[in-house]
């Protein structure tokens, strides 16, 4: 017996997403019936009620939403909703309206994530009615089709350009990463950026060799006093800077202390992931042109743009594409460290790419000194300096001095006090460098 069904007419899609919807209107069509209506207000319709105009007469705007502009981009719309009478409509592909939770650093905020808002009395003075639609549903996917598009009447070309315009500059001035110090994370071929609060550092706190800093100086003016007078000679006002040494002699720390100086001076800082820096550099220098004036940290280089014929070709190939496009912006300060120069390829290490190479040794015995007496200063201590210093390996780095101090902590009885003979110990010992064992295992 044939089992009875039910009409197509009869069929409510009004819940299903518009492109299920579509689909089925299109195949019910090719099989010459129908499908009802959806209930529910769609995206033209709102449209053309509102602009009172058919849909295909309007012209429009888009600006692109990136990983870096993805929450400003909500949070302007979410101002001009409320600085302006706005009625809310569908978003793009007749969904729901929509607001997205997003969490910036140790604060929460909502901003709208997919709807069309109509704004009848529009937004510039003296102006036609305007709709801005935000599609922002994608927020660490580099290449994604978020965006905001200014949607104007027939004709309105240039007011849709102006308005787009307006709402580039309040998203620049509205950007909650500018100016502040950011991870950025790999996350399935896309980038998650987060801002972090990391722990106060200053030059004081890093022992170097002052050759160091005059080096690091000389870059940093590039992009602060001096950047006036190089854009007027035609030059570019990005550096890159390669802190080159053995692990341990602090290439990070100086690096994390210019970061600090600089997002104290209003600069955005990025600090690269490797997984970031061999996928998606190239992206994120465009973010970091966004964001600028910007620092880009890239930690250890060499795990992705090594020597060519190795397994990181693919790797130096984007590195090295990365660095040419950087070149193209403006106010964009590189620092970079590596382990091992010589692990890099020549033409990752060029001057067109990094115009000054950095070679940090290991310290000498009165900076050595130095770097002792500043990871004792916090401890009650009878420690002779010099002596302990004397007692180190000559190949001792700054962190293997902390480290020991560390493990003295750890190891004493009188917790309440570090002496001489007690460094002195755990230096015999050797157990404060981490060491590999030698030989092969089977």
């Amino acid at each position: 017996m044939r089992e009875k069904t039910r009409p197509m007419t009869d069929i409510d899609l009004s819940g299903e997403h518009f492109q299920v919807r579509r689909a089925i209107e299109l195949i019910t069509e090719l099989l010459g019936g129908a499908v009802a209506a959806a209930d529910e207000e769609s995206t033209d319709r709102f449209l053309e009620t509102h602009m009172a105009v058919r849909r295909s007469t309007l012209v429009a705007q888009r600006i692109a939403l990136t990983p870096a502009t993805f929450v400003a981009g909500g949070l302007v719309m979410a101002d001009l909703m409320t600085e302006h009478r706005v009625i809310v409509g569908p978003g793009n592909y007749d969904s729901d309206p929509s607001w997205t939770s997003h969490r910036l650093g140790s604060e929460d905020i909502s901003v709208p994530s997919c709807l069309t808002a109509f704004f009848p009395d529009g937004l510039l003075v003296g102006t036609e009615p305007i709709a801005v639609q935000i599609t922002a549903e994608d927020r660490h996917y580099i290449g994604s089709e978020d965006g905001i598009t200014i949607i104007a009447g027939p004709d309105s070309r240039e007011l849709a350009t102006d308005t787009a315009g307006l709402l580039r500059e309040r998203m620049r001035l509205r950007n909650p990463l500018r100016g502040k110090m950011i991870s950025s994370l790999a996350s399935g071929g896309s980038v998650v950026f987060d801002i972090i609060d990391p722990k106060p550092v200053s030059r004081d706190d890093v022992i170097v060799d002052p050759r160091v800093w005059h080096e690091i100086d000389l870059s940093i003016r590039s992009v602060t006093d001096r950047r006036d007078i190089l854009l007027a000679a035609g030059f570019s006002t990005s550096r890159g800077i390669m802190l080159a040494g053995l692990p341990g002699v602090g290439k990070t720390a100086v690096a994390r202390v210019v970061a600090h100086e600089l997002v104290a001076r209003g600069f955005t800082v990025l600090l690269v992931d490797p997984e970031v820096g061999s996928q998606a550099l190239s992206a994120l220098y465009t973010q970091a042109d966004a964001l600028s004036p910007s620092v880009v940290v890239l930690d250890d280089v060499d795990l992705y743009a090594g020597r060519r014929g190795g397994s990181s070709d693919a790797g130096l190939g984007a590195f090295l594409t990365a660095l040419d496009g950087a070149r193209q912006h403006n106010d964009v300060l590189t620092i970079a460290t590596t382990n091992d120069p010589k692990a890099m390829d020549a033409a990752a290490i060029r001057t067109s790419r990094f115009d000054s190479i950095i070679e940090m040794d290991l310290p000498s015995d009165h900076a050595a000194e130095g770097i002792l007496t500043r990871a004792l200063s916090t401890l009650d201590h009878t420690v002779d300096v010099r002596q302990v210093v004397r007692a180190l390996p000559p190949e001792r780095s700054g962190a293997d001095i902390c480290e020991a101090v560390r493990r003295a902590i750890l190891t004493v009885e009188d917790t309440a006090h570090i002496g001489t003979a007690d460094l002195i110990g755990v230096i015999s010992a050797g157990d404060y460098r981490a060491e590999l064992p030698t030989g092969a295992y089977l």
